[in-house]
């Protein structure tokens, strides 16, 4: 079945489109204006008129009360008269006590017994009532009544009526005035639309016709943008993709030579590692290294600093590809060095033993400042186990925090000496802040290390793994061997993933005292 001629424009035009969407905005922005104008008219009036009801109403029931205590009915109506020619009253009158009519706006109605509206009554005490109510031929009043009093007694009754009829016919006009602007919006709004879309219209036409010249393989033929907007930067994205296109070979050469740094990169890093796990009687040693999509900056080291000491470092070099794996290169050398350096280590400003933790951070600092680039810095833990009494002095340089969980008490204990990240300061700040800290551990305690690959792996709702859920795990499997636990511990975060690509190493290492 073939479209209707409006419907097939507006499926082939985006000029129609524009139209006819501009004209529809413009029915529903008058159509909420219209009813919120009427709305709150009615409302207005409304108002206006209780107001206005129950003065005329108090008025009346304070000046009568004489006139009826003298049986001047003269008086009365030519008080309540005054009221005949408003458009707003559709009825004034004064009873007595006995409901007969003194004064009314309808001098025929003089003298009669008054029949109150049904549900309209005035309680013993009550005051003014304000209430509407429907007549026999179906209009709608609103009715004010008000006793009349002197001295506390009670003499008749004042009662105005207000026909609903005034508040329709002025919102009626207020919604026809609000019609004939919208006629006249559409009429304008009909001609600026099909404007607005012949300016929109003619640069989209151009870009149209360039993409297809491109699309034929013509790469020569600049697109050059018409307009500085939103189309005029497609214009240009455009011809970009045309240059790239041309430059094809060009490209694939790059990629080509990008593989091979990201090769490069990671045979320094996967140098980078030990070969050998230190094997000791008394203590389990293991390791964990899962690469992310990008090679990181994640390394660890073992080295002996004399026969019982065992030095320890893991570190997160803040950048990616051959920079960072220069600056790992660059970390673990200065580290290595300084750390089973005989003698002439000592540094001035900084006390204790060449060989201390501290200064061989302090002095690998001071190596590398002047090397970093701009935004690149290590975070590391630097420590040295004694084998023979078990004591791990180490410090950290902005780095996780340090866990040692016990299978025997069941505890879990934090360590985080205050220290910054390597690389940040060139010397003066970094050695006021680091400091060392000394653990005693004992038959089966687990002490854990870990980048933040480990902590901030994320699923694919990116829900961070999180340090509480890595407590849980150190928690429920810290009573397995080193190698166990950390296997344990890598396949809570592949199963807490879900195969989400993570764009982090996940590095980690544990000492289990047997």
């Amino acid at each position: 079945m073939k479209a209707l001629p409006l419907i097939h424009l507006l499926r082939k035009s985006l000029k129609y489109k524009l139209c006819a969407l501009t004209l529809v905005l413009i029915n529903l922005i008058m159509l909420l204006v219209g009813i919120t104008v009427t709305t709150q008219e009615r409302k207005a009036l409304l108002r206006q008129m209780q107001t206005r009801g129950i003065s005329i109403t108090r008025n009346l029931a304070e000046n009568t009360s004489t006139f009826l205590l003298n049986d001047d009915d003269l008086s009365l109506n030519n008080l309540v008269s005054y009221l005949r020619n408003d458009p707003v009253i559709e009825y004034a009158l004064v009873v007595d006590t006995r409901q007969i009519i003194r004064a009314h706006t309808d001098i025929n109605q003089l003298k009669r017994v008054y029949q109150l509206p049904e549900g309209l009554s005035l309680e013993e005490g009550e005051v003014l009532r304000f209430k509407l109510y429907e007549s026999s031929d179906g209009r709608r009043h609103y009715h004010v009544m008000s006793p009349i009093l002197f001295s506390n007694q009670r003499l008749g009754t004042v009662h105005v009526g207000f026909s609903q009829d005034y508040i329709t016919a002025v919102v009626n006009e207020a919604r026809n005035q609000i019609l004939k602007v919208t006629l006249i919006m559409l009429a304008l709004g009909t001609v600026g639309a099909y404007g607005l879309a012949l300016l929109i219209v003619k640069p989209i036409n151009q870009l149209a016709a360039d993409a297809e010249i491109l699309g034929k393989g013509d790469l020569d033929k600049k697109i050059v943008p018409i307009t500085q907007d939103e189309i005029g930067r497609l214009a240009e994205t455009l011809d970009i993709t045309r240059t790239k296109l041309k430059a094809a070979q060009e490209t694939l050469v790059i990629k080509e030579r990008l593989d091979r740094e990201l090769q490069i990169a990671q045979q320094i890093q996967q140098a980078l590692f030990p070969k050998t796990i230190p094997s000791l009687p008394n203590l389990e040693i293991a390791t964990l290294y899962r690469a992310a999509a990008e090679v990181g900056g994640d390394f660890y080291d073992f080295f002996w600093v004399n026969s019982k000491e065992l030095g320890m470092v893991i570190a997160d070099v803040a950048g990616k590809g051959i920079p960072g794996s220069l600056v790992m290169t660059m970390v673990k050398s200065i580290l290595r060095t300084s750390a089973t350096q005989v003698s002439g280590g000592e540094l001035e400003g900084v006390t204790g033993p060449a060989n201390h933790p501290v200064t061989i951070m302090v002095k690998t600092n001071r190596i590398i400042y002047p090397d970093m680039k701009k935004g690149m810095f290590i975070t590391a833990n630097y420590g040295i186990l004694n084998t023979e009494t078990l004591t791990f002095t180490f410090v950290s340089a902005g780095h996780n925090d340090t866990l040692v969980y016990n299978s025997k008490t069941g505890k879990l204990k934090r360590y985080n000496p205050k220290g910054m990240a390597l690389g940040v300061d060139p010397g003066p700040i970094f050695e006021k802040l680091i400091k060392s800290f000394q653990i005693q551990l004992t038959p089966g305690d687990l002490l854990l290390q870990y980048t933040d690959g480990v902590n901030e792996a994320m699923d694919t709702q990116r829900v961070l793994f999180g340090n509480e859920r890595l407590y849980r795990t150190l928690q429920k499997y810290g009573g397995k061997s080193a190698a166990e636990f950390l296997n344990s511990l890598d396949r809570e975060i592949k199963v807490f993933t879900r195969g989400h690509v993570q764009s982090d190493d996940i590095t980690a290492i544990v000492l289990k005292v047997l």
